[in-house]
């Protein structure tokens, strides 16, 4: 759930397709159905700005055989309020576990969260990698923006049982990190 143009915004994820939901709207839209899937569910999404639209970033994994080693590559692609979509990224390394919409370093970017613990940031405008960070011990379980007086900070948590608070201005540094006694889900 995110305020986007004024209205709040949801984005959820059913059987037959992904649909924003403008709360006090009678009429979900639709932003990816089952036939845009190609064959592959859409395991992750954000909802978020770019370039002043409403935009829906869904992640679609695969797995890929070489030889006799299997591997997990993604795609990310980019849906518009407008309507219109494009691939983001084809061919994203490993399973993305967590994703979000904001800006780093002064970019617009989405960052993803791995099933290795590690953190990438993709510019929206070209997918172009802006950081490969190793963010958890073990799989990121969720990636957010939180908005603090002073700046917006990328907040994760991982299977490693710690949330790590990232600061996106420069090269994103870890401001803090905290361990946590039991497993955590998603951090918002």
């Amino acid at each position: 759930m995110e305020d986007v143009d004024g209205a709040t915004k949801v984005v959820v994820q059913t059987r037959v397709g992904i649909f924003v939901l403008v709360l006090g709207e009678d009429e979900p839209e639709k932003v990816l159905d089952d036939e845009d899937r190609h064959g592959r569910p859409a395991e992750c999404f954000a909802l978020g700005r770019h370039r002043d639209e409403s935009i829906v970033v869904v992640a679609r994994q695969a797995i890929r055989r070489v030889d006799s080693a299997r591997s997990v590559v993604s795609s990310l692609t980019v849906h518009s309020a407008s309507g219109g979509s494009r691939v983001l990224v084809e061919d994203h390394a490993g399973e993305i576990t967590g994703m979000a919409i904001g800006r780093w370093d002064g970019h617009e970017v989405v960052v993803t969260g791995d099933g290795d613990g590690f953190i990438r940031v993709l510019c929206l405008e070209r997918g172009r990698e802006l950081a490969h960070i190793r963010a958890h011990g073990e799989a990121v379980t969720s990636v957010a923006f939180a908005r603090n007086a002073e700046t917006t900070l990328l907040v994760t948590s991982g299977e490693d049982n710690r949330v790590g608070v990232w600061d996106p201005r420069g090269p994103g540094g870890l401001v803090g990190e905290t361990d946590f006694p039991d497993s955590l889900g998603a951090v918002a």
